[in-house]
């Protein structure tokens, strides 16, 4: 049946396809990077010769090695999120060296199936619509609560877009991420939605309004130690923030952008870039439809 989730949070928006990818970046290195600070701190002999590097030199040997894994993790994340938005053509689903032979031929069979495969992958790694599990970001929510203190919270939304030729015409959607603060209180609801039957037109939807009153406490603006958690995050997985879609929404003093480390006023170009009052409060909302098998 159809649902409502409802939570306010201090956000901050990132590109979900770059916290994907990095996310598992860190993931994939957690074990590499644990040894390397062990060897560094507690090597001992002749040949330990990492014991002799100083922390600053060490942190760069680790963000070269990010670097690298992330090169390999974006490459997926982006092209099944190009596919699931409808960004993808026919020729991003084939390798380069046999896309002269398919230009003599007709493709859109084999696109129609890739495109359909990597929607499919799409759905393993940021969840399905109107499902509540947000696949890869759910399988590992207690590490990103564990290291750095937050949660990620996903949507898909549908848009309304001229389609182009090669699409089935099913729904253009994208997916949007905001990491947040840890919520404690959200509200939720479920509702019964009506069919009539006819001999007409077979089973019918009948318009469905309901209403409801929910209770959420008004929120405290976090201490500085809780919003230093967004920077630390951010930093660490390589992530830069997404302005949001209405910038009247944000909670901000109207001033400079404080630095979270020391309590000062920041006037950097790394500061300006970001949108002013970040991390934000946000209304999160999701309303989710029936699913397939209860229709």
């Amino acid at each position: 049946m159809p649902s409502i989730d409802i939570r306010l949070a201090w956000v901050t928006k990132v590109k979900v396809e770059t916290l994907g990818a990095h996310l598992e970046a860190y993931i994939n290195l957690q074990l590499t990077i644990t040894m390397l600070r062990l060897c560094n701190q507690f090597g001992k002999g002749d040949e330990a010769f990492i014991t002799r590097l100083p922390v600053e030199l060490l942190k760069q040997i680790e963000e070269i090695l990010l670097r690298h894994e992330r090169a390999d993790t974006c490459k997926g994340w982006t092209e099944d999120c190009r596919c699931f938005q409808a960004l993808c053509a026919p020729t991003d689903h084939h390798d380069t060296e046999v896309l002269e032979e398919m230009y003599r031929e007709a493709f859109y069979d084999d696109f129609i199936e890739s495109d359909h495969e990597t929607k499919a992958r799409w759905y393993d790694r940021a969840g399905k619509p109107t499902e509540t599990a947000r696949g890869f970001f759910s399988q590992h929510k207690d590490l990103l609560l564990k290291h750095f203190g937050l949660e990620v919270w996903i949507a898909h939304k549908q848009h309304n877009k001229a389609r182009r030729q090669w699409e089935d015409g099913s729904l253009f959607r994208s997916t949007t991420a905001y990491m947040t603060l840890p919520v404690s209180e959200s509200a939720s609801k479920e509702w019964d939605v009506d069919y009539e039957d006819n001999d007409w037109s077979g089973r019918s939807r009948l318009p469905t309004e309901v209403g409801y009153a929910f209770s959420l406490a008004e929120p405290i603006k976090p201490p500085r130690k809780s919003l230093r958690r967004f920077p630390r995050a951010m930093k660490t997985l390589g992530l830069r923030t997404v302005s949001p879609e209405d910038t009247l929404d944000l909670i901000a003093d109207g001033g400079d952008v404080t630095d979270w480390e020391s309590g000062e006023e920041k006037h950097s170009e790394d500061y300006k870039k970001a949108p002013k009052g970040w991390p934000y409060l946000r209304l999160l909302v999701i309303n989710r439809d029936e699913t397939m098998d209860q229709l």
